[in-house]
């Protein structure tokens, strides 16, 4: 791997980042472009959903220095994430606009698994409705079709954290339209009851 000095806004970005580059004067690597453009693509989305406006499909913010994987190529990387805020915004955003809906929500359960108490975090791009009809929709900017264990821990998370079972949690490829595991991935109360006895129980609450 190339080692890069990144620009003082990508630091900014990521303090760990400004602590080992500009305080410890270490070299470390520049970020993937991939990464950058899919990170930009997630808050542009949710900047529009909660603001109630179109997406911003202007020209993207990039370091000044960047990596690529092999066999990438960077205008076609921004193509891409240009594509994805397209689909977005034709496929998807019209159908957004009546229920109520959670962007970027930041979940966490205490749960205890083989008698260790554990903090299962996560955050969810879109908790859409409420009660047994509420859906997870988490945005791809790759492929979605290895997304169906990902998307079952999702409903695990929110069945934990909230006592209510999503009724299905899918992964969407914005470039594509394909939807992750070959389709709705879910189970309603079933799955969440299944998972939950399963796979851990809450734990007992210690005194202090």
């Amino acid at each position: 791997m190339v080692i890069l000095y990144p620009t003082l806004e990508a630091d900014l970005a990521c303090p760990s980042r400004y602590v080992r580059a500009r305080v410890r004067k270490e070299l470390v690597p520049a970020p993937f472009a991939s990464a950058v453009l899919g990170k930009e693509v997630h808050e542009r989305i949710a900047l529009s959903l909660r603001e109630g406006v179109q997406v911003n499909q202007g020209g993207f913010r990039l370091p000044r220095r960047v990596l690529l994987s092999e066999g990438e190529e960077l205008g076609s990387l921004l193509e891409r994430a240009q594509r994805s805020l397209t689909r977005f915004e034709a496929d998807y955003r019209p159908d957004l606009g009546g229920d109520p809906c959670l962007v970027e929500e930041f979940l966490a359960w205490n749960l205890e698994l083989d008698e260790k108490l554990v903090r299962l975090m996560g955050k969810l791009d879109l908790l859409l409705g409420h009660g047994e009809g509420q859906e997870i929709w988490d945005w791809k900017t790759g492929s979605p079709k290895n997304s169906r264990e990902q998307m079952r821990l999702y409903l695990f998370l929110a069945y934990g954290a909230t006592g209510n079972p999503p009724r299905l949690a899918r992964a969407i490829g914005l470039e594509s339209g394909e939807v992750g595991g070959g389709g709705l991935v879910g189970g309603g109360h079933s799955l969440g009851l299944r998972l939950a006895t399963t796979y851990a129980r809450e734990p007992e609450r210690r005194p202090g």
